[in-house]
């Protein structure tokens, strides 16, 4: 059986933190999570009240420590891509 916890944890370790490149088709994105294709997802608050806090910009790979922001990327990660290719069940 497939183990989500080691997945991410191989996952996260090659995605950067924050980045909002010019010309990347994504856009903003942290972990590897897009504002253009997750504009709803919750952890974007968190991105946002960060990026107020810093003058409204973060620089690139600016790294969030925020135990929520944790749980929201790991949360995405697990209901979009793991539970819709059923992996808990391979």
């Amino acid at each position: 059986m497939a183990n989500f916890s080691k997945a991410i944890g191989i996952t996260l370790q090659h995605e950067g933190y924050y980045s909002n490149v010019e010309g990347d088709l994504g856009g903003e994105t942290y972990r590897g999570v897009s504002r253009k294709w997750n504009p709803g997802w919750l952890g974007w608050s968190i991105v946002d009240r960060e990026k107020r806090q810093n003058g409204g910009k973060l620089t690139k790979n600016y790294k969030i420590e925020d135990d929520d922001l944790t749980y929201f990327i790991e949360q995405i990660y697990k209901e979009k891509y793991w539970m819709s290719l059923s992996l808990d069940e391979r």
